[in-house]
């Protein structure tokens, strides 16, 4: 038995090195998803909520801009448009924004606070601040940029 150790520790002495390199790549991956299509339609009613589910696999930010400042009514380019308010919530994303669509219309940032959401789910809303008189149509359009953020990552 000793024999058979001596020969293996011989063997295992004389053993060249050998390195292994062991790596990973991840493609960053920011996305939302509206669960409810991507109209709101506020004909009849003052507020409607939309459920949304979003996927980001780092720190995210979100910009949002509005096109008119509120819902225009396109028959008449002289009326003024309609103030609503906006909301969106993503709480695991640390997320809870409001603000006005006459502030959408310069546009306007928020972040995950460095927290990473992952799969996570949350809800827009829009309140009209008063009821749609005029015949004819309204509209806004509300561009939602979701992309990885530069803020620092919460451990």
């Amino acid at each position: 038995m000793i024999g058979v150790v001596l020969l293996l520790f011989s063997t295992i002495s004389g053993a060249e090195n050998l390195s292994l390199s062991i790596y990973g790549d991840i493609e960053s991956k920011c996305e939302i998803i509206f669960l409810g299509g991507n109209k709101i339609d506020l004909s009849s009613v003052k507020e409607r909520m939309l459920p949304l589910d979003i996927y980001c696999n780092q720190a995210m930010s979100i910009k949002i801009n509005s096109k008119n400042g509120g819902l225009k009514l396109q028959e008449k380019s002289d009326f003024p448009a309609i103030d609503y308010i906006f909301n969106l919530n993503i709480e695991k994303a640390n997320i809870a924004a409001k603000a006005s669509s006459k502030d959408l219309l310069s546009g306007l940032n928020f972040n995950s606070s460095g927290v990473i959401p992952f799969a996570a789910s949350g809800q827009l809303k829009v309140t009209l601040k008063e009821n749609l008189l005029y015949a004819g149509s309204y509209s806004d359009v509300i561009a939602i940029d979701v992309f990885p953020s530069i803020h620092n990552v919460s451990k």
